[in-house]
């Protein structure tokens, strides 16, 4: 009987410890997306919007000329 019961408690402690090391990783990949990866793509589109307005510049003053 005692040993049924340290089975199962040898069982659902595994999982338990399973279960902790999927949340740990799921955290660490949200943590890495919100502190690494979104900056990075707002540093791009703010890149890419200077770009845009250098270039509409640049054909502005073509088109004036």
């Amino acid at each position: 009987m005692y040993n049924l019961i340290d089975e199962r408690f040898d069982r659902l402690k595994e999982d338990i410890l399973k279960e902790e090391h999927v949340r740990l990783e799921q955290g660490n990949g949200i943590k890495k997306l919100l502190e690494i990866d979104i900056p990075k793509l707002n540093e791009s589109l703010k890149q890419e919007e200077y770009e845009r307005e250098e270039m509409d510049e640049t054909l502005m003053r073509k088109i004036q000329d």
